[in-house]
């Protein structure tokens, strides 16, 4: 039988492809094909394509997008194709004192009309991976983001957008600073201060 690779550009690594229950790396396909004999008649062994595909590049990963089986019982030569599509990370990453305080909450930042919560947030990294030569999703970073300390939130002070096509892995970054909330409040004066200014800050 022969077990062939399709859509990839070579740089795919690790299990390819997992035949008769033995996982087959990406060290033993020539030209993407990997080839078995079987006996004749025998029943064909079960072939399962890996999903995803790791590759050597760095934020480039690929999915299976479809794939042929073998039938049983072999009585000729077949061959198995598992078809893939390369796919690239995207990492939106929150910085400033945000980031070094670590006690934002609710949503961070929304990507593609999604919401992405600070529990999906991991290392103050949240990652996505898209398909190749796509539109980058929208991205839009909560302003204010909240706090779990009351009487504290963080303003955003600047991001960094996507670029379409998604062609490689990329990265957008939100840049918070700290506000504190103050409180006024006043004692002695009744309510009959109409219009009258009571405090200028």
């Amino acid at each position: 039988s022969d077990l062939t690779v399709a859509g990839t550009s070579g740089d795919y690594t690790g299990t390819v492809v997992t035949v008769g229950g033995t996982p087959v790396l990406a060290g033993s396909f020539t030209s993407n094909s990997y080839t078995q004999w079987v006996n004749h008649n025998s029943p064909a062994p079960s072939v399962t394509w890996n999903d995803p595909l790791t590759s050597s590049v760095t934020g480039k990963r690929y999915r299976l997008t479809g794939s042929t089986s073998l039938t049983t019982p072999v009585t000729a030569p077949q061959t198995s194709e598992g078809t893939y599509q390369k796919q690239w990370l995207l990492t939106f990453t929150v910085k400033g004192t945000a980031a070094t305080d670590g006690d934002y909450s609710g949503t961070v930042v929304t990507v593609g009309g999604t919401p992405i919560a600070a529990g999906s947030f991991t290392a103050h990294s949240y990652t996505q991976w898209v398909d190749d030569n796509t539109t980058a999703p929208s991205v839009t970073w909560n302003d204010p983001l909240t706090s779990s300390v009351s009487g504290k939130r963080y303003v955003l002070t600047g991001s960094t957008a996507l670029t379409s096509p998604v062609t490689s892995a990329q990265a957008s970054e939100g840049t918070y600073k700290t506000q504190y909330q103050v409180t006024f409040g006043q004692t002695g004066i009744g309510g009959d201060t109409g219009t009258n200014q009571v405090l200028a800050v």
